[in-house]
């Protein structure tokens, strides 16, 4: 039985608890009004957790190796982030329209992890500037990716299991 069935009520309270503290780093801020925001931020964010939690639609039980690839994020940053700007010069200078592509990778979707490598597959490609993934397609194990400027499908998504 998971720890937190045990005493709900201290799974709960913890989780509201670390939203309020959230909130409060993310605005920097102690001012009266703004601890009542975070009270109520806090409660909707317990609230879907607790959604969440009831519906089982999947657990996120992530791999090491599948949290290991948030290393690769700055050396994608970079570069995605120079391709991004060359593209924009080139629309700027020449008046010539890029070409982004729209890709249908497969993508493995099965096993515990799997909520887990959709999830941070999704966040790690999306934080950068070049990308971004649009969704799943569950039953033929397809991830649709959005691309501004093409390139080749980056390593963080390969050692993820994506594939052309």
């Amino acid at each position: 039985m998971p720890r937190h069935k045990k005493r709900p009520w201290a799974f709960w309270l913890v989780t509201f608890l670390t939203q309020v503290a959230l909130w409060i780093l993310f605005v920097s801020n102690l001012d009266p009004l703004e601890l009542i925001v975070a009270l109520g931020a806090a409660a909707l964010a317990t609230f879907g957790a607790a959604v969440f939690e009831a519906t089982a639609v999947g657990h996120f039980r992530p791999t090491l190796a599948d949290l290991l690839q948030i290393r690769r994020i700055p050396s994608l940053f970079v570069s995605d982030t120079a391709r991004v700007l060359r593209a924009v010069t080139v629309q700027v200078f020449t008046r010539r329209s890029p070409h982004s592509s729209l890709l249908a990778l497969k993508f493995p979707q099965t096993g515990r992890s799997a909520t887990a490598r959709r999830a941070l597959a999704t966040t790690y490609t999306t934080l950068t500037p070049n990308s971004i993934v649009l969704g799943f397609i569950h039953d033929r194990n397809l991830m649709l990716y959005h691309e501004l400027v093409p390139s080749p499908i980056p390593k963080i998504l390969r050692e993820m299991g994506a594939h052309s």
